[in-house]
């Protein structure tokens, strides 16, 4: 990360640090987690920094979700985008109303998990994805992503799904970098 940042300053531009939230809002761990994503757009490149993942309940999440974003360089240049579906229009209320956060929905999917996950494959296998090494969540994330749709759990698939597709419209990082 801190490569990436120097990187970016030495172009003369600060990387803004994004979020993406699919919320399950659960402490059963026969559903999946709540997963949120903290990446950025640059170079036309996505990075992604961090992964918060856990069986919460909303407020559970209301309280453990600021120090994550902040951990991973949360401004108020930053968006949280959370899919529209379930209660994430709830979150999305909650974290404006009484977090003073740039909560809004995220792309909405309109392919099943298995088409969506399959129309990212490209841009994954292309190398424009990059991840941290030694990050500690790191090997769980991949292995995700590789198993799918034969793992128990999807929630890192649909959050990664819901970043790309953010940068599929922000037309190549236009939105996020700079």
């Amino acid at each position: 990360v801190a490569e990436l940042m120097a990187k970016a300053r030495g172009k003369g531009m600060a990387l803004v640090w994004n979020f993406v939230i699919d919320g399950a809002y659960t402490k059963n761990k026969q559903n999946a987690a709540t997963c949120c994503l903290a990446f950025t757009y640059f170079e036309g490149r996505l990075y992604v920094r961090d992964v918060f993942r856990d069986w919460c309940t909303i407020t559970e999440l209301l309280d453990k979700l600021p120090p994550f974003l902040i951990r991973n360089g949360y401004t108020q240049a930053s968006s949280i985008r959370i899919e529209p579906k379930a209660n994430g229009l709830d979150l999305i209320d909650l974290l404006v109303t009484y977090k003073g956060l740039n909560a809004e929905k995220s792309y909405t999917p309109v392919q099943d998990k298995i088409a969506a996950a399959w129309s990212i494959t490209p841009m994954l296998r292309s190398g424009r994805v990059g991840l941290p090494i030694a990050a500690p969540w790191i090997a769980a994330y991949i292995k995700e992503l590789e198993t799918f749709p034969n793992d128990k759990y999807a929630d890192q698939v649909d959050t990664t799904v819901i970043m790309v597709k953010e940068f599929d419209q922000a037309n190549s990082g236009i939105i996020a970098s700079g």
